[in-house]
């Protein structure tokens, strides 16, 4: 014997209750409040945007001065970057993204990015990376934990409050 099951819509006084009560809430962070960390000795830097812990996600403004390289590395899930600044390339690819440009990564491809005149660009990142050497060599990994850390040592080196609205 079947049994039928009756669903029933909730009411939009309903819905707007239980997301005002469990829901995300909408959050402003100041660019002030939010500092640039190094992320290479080479004059590159980041500013976390979001750490979702949650999803290992993670959206990050990087910031390259002239003549930076970050290494050779592969991603495990989507990228996507939007060049507000300067150009970046990657030097196993034909084309430069320039301020305005928006790049769409798949997972797998393995290659380093380059900027001959420095950069500054919004990445959106699922998942991690993993870095090799000229040889194919593994030589690490960053995830959203690595960029957790980072953000964090750098609050505790210069006594900057943690900001945990970052956090998702």
């Amino acid at each position: 014997m079947a049994v039928e099951l009756k669903y029933e819509e909730p009411t939009e006084e309903e819905l707007a209750t239980v997301t005002v009560k469990f829901g995300a809430k909408d959050i402003h962070i100041s660019h002030d409040d939010v500092p640039w960390v190094k992320y290479a000795e080479n004059g590159i830097y980041f500013k976390p945007i979001r750490l979702d812990v949650i999803n290992g996600r993670y959206d990050v403004v990087l910031k390259v001065e002239q003549g930076g390289v970050i290494g050779r590395h592969q991603h495990h899930g989507e990228v996507t970057a939007y060049t507000l600044e300067g150009s970046w390339y990657y030097k196993e690819y034909d084309w430069v993204a320039k301020a305005g440009d928006i790049v769409h990564e798949a997972p797998g491809g393995i290659h380093t990015l380059c900027s001959d005149e420095g950069m500054v660009t919004i990445f959106h990142v699922t998942g991690i990376l993993e870095f090799f050497d000229d040889n194919n060599n593994y030589t690490g990994k960053q995830n959203v934990f690595w960029f957790l850390q980072q953000y964090k040592n750098h609050c505790d080196k210069h006594g900057i409050e943690f900001d945990k609205r970052l956090l998702y």
